[in-house]
Parts: C-alpha cells; structure tokens; sequence
C-alpha cells in the first residue's frame, strides 16, 4: 500500500508512523494520540534518523522505499533506546542489508539486551567528540545524559541547521501535519507543557543542560520524535518553556486541589478552601481524582506554587486514588519545594492525615502545618469558615515564597 510522501526540508523526509489509536502511552493518557517520527536525509550515503514502534515497522519500510532503495540506506542512526522508537528494529534491520546502526555505546547495550536478533549487525560506536560524514552533510551528536535515559543524544546536522532532538520538545499528538505551527500554537504549548510534565519532570538538571548544549550551535529547526516539529522563528517557544522550567519560573499564582469524595460533604470543604485561594486573586485548580486523571493532575501540578490535599477516612487512611496520585507526583518531582497543606474529613479515625502529610514530604514538600485540619462526618459553618483562611493562607505563603 502506498503512503504520502512527506517532505519536510530538502533532501529531510518524514518516515515515521501517526498513531491514532493510542490513549495509554506508559501510565500517560494521550487523549489525542501520537506520533513515532523518523528521518531520512537523502544525500551520498542515505541516513535513516530513529525508527518507529514495532506495529508500525512495515509503514515506515513502505514509506523509505518509496523514496529510496532499501538497500541504498548507509547508516540508521539511533538517539534513544526506548522501544517507541526501536521496537521496529528486528524487523526492519534485515530490509536495510547495507546499513550500520550508529548509536552510543550505553545504547547499544540496551539495543542488544532488548532484541537479541541485531546483535550481529554492523554497528558504529559514536560519543560526543565523533563526526559522520554522510556527503555533503557532516553529522554530530549531542549526549544529552537523563533526558530521559542514560544514552539519550541529539543529532545534529550544521548543513541544514537541524537538531534532531528525539524525545525533546516533543508532544503526544497524532497529526497530519508536521510543523507546530500548522496548529494553533496555544494548543501545541499545552501539549508541549503536559508531555514535560508527565515525562520530563524529575530532570530539570538535564533539561538546563540541553539548552546550554544549543547555545553554540547555528539551529533553524528541531526535529523531534514526538508530535510537531518546531522552525524558525518557532523555535523560540519550546526553548523558552524548558528554559522556564529548568529555572522554575514557570511557577504561576496557583494552587492545586487534590480530593477526593464519598458523599459531598469533603467536595464541599474543598470548595470553601478554593474560595479562600480565589480571594487572594491565586488560580485554584480541583482535581477529583475521580474525574481528574493523572495525565491531567500533573500538569496542573507543573506550574502550581502550592498543593492542597484533602480526603475522606477510607478504611483507617486515605482514599486509594489519592495515595496512587501522590505516589505519580512524587516520581516526577513537581511537588519539589513546594508549599503544601492538607486536611482530612473522618468519623472517627484521623490516620489519613498522618498519611497524607508523610505522601507530602516524600514528594519533598514543605508542609508548613503538619497538624492540618480534620472534622468529623460534615463540616460547620465554623469549619467552613476556618477552611476558607486556610486558603487564604496557603495562597498569601506562596505569595512570598
């Protein structure tokens, strides 16, 4: 079956794989899809940059041969080992009969442990001092260490001022078109936001790392392995939002709400802690965890300055959802540092509060009154009321923070 030709620069075709269908990508819900994206620059020696996921191996095979032979393909060059952009190998390795697979030595090893079949093929070992002449196109790489793997790299070409930037930059998106600014842009930073946060959030040492590695480098595009690509003067935007983060000026006026409820009377509570937020002209975010999913609790955790939780006694502790959404924070680190409170609703056990504030503090937050709040069954008016300046509290500390 024939596919569409996408060219994206010249001699830079896209021979990657839309994916549709999926809404589960490894506990992130990707509500619009994805992309495995893949490049081929044509010049002397053709150079296949990154593959595609296993059930897409025969649309990328189709989309090569239909701009050059299998067998012209010279080197496959491989920035990151995660199976979104390798599984296809055992599969496609064996149509590219004169191609050696170039990649870092930490990839290798991981290319050798997951699909024994490629062991024996050619391989060239490259670091950060190597250089792949391709043509007129001499290649280098970028290690870029924990963004997100120990072998993660860059590929860059100075011919075309191309970085092509694996998972940085990138966004889970299932597309026709190529560029992000096809697409309303506000659209594109929101999935771009949502894919550091749920990907990229435990490493802001690396993310500062990779935009200093660009500082000396002539770049018009960034190719990523993930939904759009950025150009010109496009590039800007994805650069700045990493930037933001990795020096945490990305924090708004915000406070996040995560509760959960049986019968009202916690939402309730909630509700008078948010308009005590909202009276200190903060944002406030609630996130039921029943209706909130964790995709969506850690983006509106990104760029939140403070976190509130709160949660009914469900069998002498907290509610399942809210221990499992906290335990997802605190891999990704976006609590780190910040400001947190919270406060339980009980009939007659307040072990949920003590669990609650100890998830706080192993997701490193600073919880500024590890006493809390707790009433019983329904709150009062009086109750309400204390609610409502705890809010006002929260929000007038991380005011100052």
């Amino acid at each position: 079956m024939k596919t569409s030709t996408n060219q994206m620069l010249p001699d830079i075709y896209f021979v990657g794989a839309t994916d549709w269908s999926v809404r589960k990508f490894h506990g992130y819900d990707t509500a619009e899809g994805s992309s495995y994206n893949s490049y081929l620059i044509l010049d002397q020696f053709p150079t296949i940059i990154d593959s595609v996921k296993a059930p897409f191996s025969m649309e990328q095979i189709t989309r090569i041969e239909q701009i050059v032979p299998l067998d012209a393909i010279k080197y496959l060059v491989i920035n990151h080992a995660e199976g979104d952009h390798t599984s296809a190998l055992p599969i496609l390795v064996p149509y590219l009969q004169n191609a050696t697979i170039v990649c870092n030595q930490k990839c290798k090893d991981y290319l050798i442990k997951m699909y024994p079949t490629i062991q024996h093929q050619d391989f060239q070992i490259i670091d950060a001092r190597s250089e792949l002449v391709i043509g007129k196109r001499i290649l280098k790489f970028i290690p870029q260490t924990m963004l997100h793997w120990p072998e993660s790299m860059w590929t860059y070409s100075a011919y075309d001022e191309i970085i092509f930037t694996n998972d940085g930059f990138g966004q889970h998106i299932a597309s026709c078109d190529r560029w992000a600014d096809e697409l309303p842009l506000t659209r594109v930073m929101h999935l771009l936001r949502e894919y550091i946060a749920n990907i990229l959030g435990p490493f802001p040492g690396p993310i500062r790392k990779c935009i200093d590695s660009l500082k000396n480098l002539k770049v018009s595009y960034l190719l990523t392995a993930h939904g759009l690509s950025w150009r010109n003067e496009f590039i800007k935007y994805p650069l700045e939002e990493y930037n933001a983060y990795a020096n945490r000026t990305h924090i708004k006026d915000k406070i996040l709400i995560i509760y959960d409820t049986m019968y009202g009377n916690t939402a309730k509570a909630v509700k008078s802690f948010a308009e005590g937020v909202r009276s200190m002209n903060f944002q406030v975010v609630l996130a039921n965890v029943k209706a909130t999913n964790l995709t969506q609790i850690a983006l509106h955790s990104y760029d939140a300055a403070g976190i509130c939780v709160a949660s009914p006694t469900f069998n002498s502790g907290m509610m399942p959802l809210i221990d499992g959404a906290l335990g997802y924070l605190r891999g990704l680190t976006l609590l780190k540092g910040k400001l947190a409170y919270g406060f339980v609703n009980g009939g007659w056990n307040w072990k949920a509060l003590n669990e609650i504030v100890l998830q706080l503090e192993n997701c490193k937050c600073e919880v500024y009154d590890k006493g809390g709040f707790q009433f019983k069954c329904k709150a009062n008016d009086e109750q309400l009321n204390y609610l409502f300046e705890q809010g006002r509290i929260l929000a007038k500390k991380c005011k100052q923070e």
